[in-house]
């Protein structure tokens, strides 16, 4: 049976001879997927196998012919290093000396101070680049540890580092007391400027972090600035909250002014919808403001006119009692001469639209505005307004009839049925519940 050769591997090796160096032709080679195997004869590299199970035979590798094979030739001699190409984790580096640098400390002040670091790195064999990573660090021996490539490139990270870090911790103006801010960025920048110094030797810095820096903490003058930036520090976080809380308080004044402005704004727009809404409803029936608070009035007189124990009293009769019973009640002079003068309102509006019927009933006719015109007269002769259309009028419930336009019985003061139908200004009747004419567009109660 051929002989298999396997190799374990060590995880905390880089490189390492294998201990035989006698093969016998037909032996199965093992090599694992993160190894290869590198032949060497006479001090040169002959052959790399990479990964799989490989029979060293010459028919299956060409290169086994130039061995040198004993007198039975059934072995031959080479030297095999195994290389491992995996990730080599958190390598430690550290700065052998202090860097002096100065930094801030606070209040505009600055301390020339010896600052230490120290960090980890990741790196692996560049496969591409394994003849020269044999040739520069493994040379003759027969392994190559982790520790081996710390103490070989420590001196060399501190060659660049040192200068680095001291220049830019001066450039960033850091502060001496948050120095853990400005580790990302100087850990990308030394990333960069390292990797070709690595790559120079057969290997891959994956990637490099500055872990910690170490401060001069015995020092009595770091630390007494230090005391002083904290309580600055204590202080003015005392004042951020008594900012943000007076930030809080006004806007939040703000917001309620906003909201009030608001509330009045929209209470105003529905004030001014309501007085349009009424004042389009009276429009429709032809009246004004004035007009339906005197309607208003006389309605509640009308109600009331029995009050105290006075017998009631009808609409144009006696208005003795009326009035004796409202200076009863406690309605002043000044109210009663107020109420007074919109009776007479009502009555003179009465008197018009009995004067109106008069004339109709006589064959003229009275314009809007009150003028008396003859019944052949199509415009009024004093201010041109055209003869209105003429109406059936309507019938209250005492049988008076009167003219269309009255909007209560000059005789009885019963008010028009509101569901009467109307008549345009040009003759058209409509029904009691049309706000405009459909044949002329003219709304209900003139225009």
């Amino acid at each position: 049976m051929k002989t298999m050769i396997v190799d374990p591997g060590r995880k905390e090796l880089l490189a390492w001879k294998c201990e035989r160096e006698d093969f016998e032709f037909g032996a199965q080679l093992v090599v694992h997927p993160s190894q290869q195997a590198v032949f060497i004869r006479d001090g040169r590299i002959v052959e790399i196998l990479g990964p799989g199970m490989h029979i060293l035979e010459t028919s299956n590798y060409p290169f086994l012919r130039f061995f040198t094979k004993l007198r039975y030739g059934r072995y031959f001699q080479a030297q095999v290093y195994f290389i491992n190409h995996s990730y080599h984790m958190a390598m430690p580096w550290w700065l052998n000396q202090k860097v002096r640098v100065e930094l801030g400390v606070g209040g505009g002040r600055a301390m020339a101070l010896p600052i230490g670091a120290s960090g980890t790195m990741n790196m692996q064999v560049d496969r591409d680049q394994v003849t020269m990573f044999l040739e520069y660090l493994l040379g003759t021996g027969t392994e190559l540890s982790q520790k081996a490539i710390q103490d070989t490139f420590n001196s060399m990270l501190n060659s660049v580092i040192k200068p680095y870090l001291s220049n830019a911790l001066r450039e960033l103006k850091a502060l001496a007391f948050l120095l853990d801010q400005h580790t990302e960025t100087i850990n990308h920048v030394l990333l960069q400027r390292l990797r070709p110094e690595f790559s120079k030797f057969g290997l891959i810095l994956r990637d490099f972090y500055l872990d910690t820096f170490i401060m001069p903490e015995e020092d009595p003058t770091y630390q007494s600035a230090k005391r002083n930036y904290d309580k600055r520090i204590l202080a003015g976080g005392q004042h951020d909250i008594e900012y943000e809380q007076a930030v809080f308080e006004n806007t939040l004044a703000d917001v309620q002014g906003q909201k009030a402005v608001k509330e009045t704004t929209y209470q105003a727009q529905s004030d001014y919808i309501r007085a349009q809404s009424e004042k389009r409803r009276r429009d429709l029936e032809g009246i004004t403001s004035i007009q339906e608070h005197q309607f208003d009035t006389i309605n509640t007189m009308i109600k009331n006119s029995g009050g105290s124990g006075s017998p009631a009293v009808p609409m144009g009769g006696d208005m003795t009692g009326m009035m004796s019973d409202m200076m009863r009640v406690g309605v002043g002079l000044q109210m009663a001469k107020e109420m007074s003068g919109m009776m007479t309102d009502a009555m003179n509006v009465a008197n018009q639209n009995s004067a109106s019927f008069a004339s109709a009933a006589a064959g003229g006719w009275v314009c809007a505005s009150g003028h008396q015109n003859a019944a052949d007269s199509l415009f009024c002769s004093k201010c041109g307004q055209p003869k209105p259309a003429a109406s059936a009028g309507w019938t209250c419930a005492n049988g008076h009839v009167n003219t269309d336009d009255c909007l209560f019985c000059p005789k009885c003061g019963q008010p028009k049925p509101s569901n009467l139908p109307w008549t345009c200004s040009k003759g058209h009747t409509n029904a009691s519940d049309v706000l405009f004419c459909p044949k002329c567009g003219e709304p209900k109660g003139g225009r």
